[in-house]
């Protein structure tokens, strides 16, 4: 109702669609690239900031946003020392960079991610922890390797529990199973919110998650 509240005060009739629905009917092509080119930063940002989960999927973002700060307070980490990490690594991710008209889909220069994320890290303000967020866990050798190189703890859901599969099956009310291959869209969800609540992002804009990591992080521009 926010999210409405705020498009219709500037002027736009809208309303939301089930998922299921988009995908049954085959709706127009919506081309909101052009749009969000076109349209006032001010108006981006005011809605953008509209944007939160329901009132049933905060409770899994709250949840695992404590369960965040609890591994890290077990580690004598603080909230303030670490970065939210966005790495699209998939299948499908190396498929759409192929037909991307640019060269900033993937690693820049084919860099690793722990050296990118280092150099992208001002050294006036360094970071012990890394919030990673990929379309697989993490390997032990680059969770070594952060570590090693950055002195950086790499904390991801699966491991330490922050985001089980038992809270999203919560979330479902004892439907289906919950799983991150059947619900893939409901996990990044929770984990766009849980990124928004720290403080430092590293990403890549070609992503659409990333992008609007880093304008409600740093703004427009």
């Amino acid at each position: 109702e926010r999210l409405i509240g705020k498009l219709r005060k500037h002027g736009v009739d809208a309303c939301l669609v089930p998922h299921e629905r988009v995908i049954v009917e085959e709706p127009h092509e919506c081309l909101w690239l052009r749009a969000l080119a076109e349209g006032s930063n001010e108006i981006e940002m005011s809605v953008l900031d509209a944007m939160g989960p329901s009132l049933s999927l905060s409770a899994v973002v709250d949840s695992t946003f404590t369960a965040l700060k609890n591994t890290l307070k077990r580690s004598n980490l603080d909230l303030s020392d670490g970065i939210c990490l966005h790495h699209r690594n998939g299948p499908d991710w190396h498929n759409h960079c192929r037909i991307w008209n640019g060269n900033n889909c993937l690693n820049d220069e084919d860099g690793n991610i722990e050296d990118l994320v280092r150099n992208r890290t001002p050294g006036a303000y360094p970071k012990k922890w890394v919030y990673y967020i990929s379309d697989e866990d993490p390997s032990p050798s680059l969770i070594s390797s952060f570590k090693k190189k950055n002195d950086q703890v790499l904390v991801h859901r699966s491991e330490y529990d922050i985001l089980s599969d038992g809270a999203m099956q919560t979330f479902l009310k004892g439907g289906e199973e919950a799983s991150v291959a059947r619900h893939r869209d409901l996990f990044a969800a929770v984990d766009f919110f849980v990124c928004g609540r720290v403080e430092s992002f590293v990403g890549n804009s070609v992503s659409t998650f990333s992008a609007l990591q880093i304008m409600t992080h740093h703004g427009p521009g």
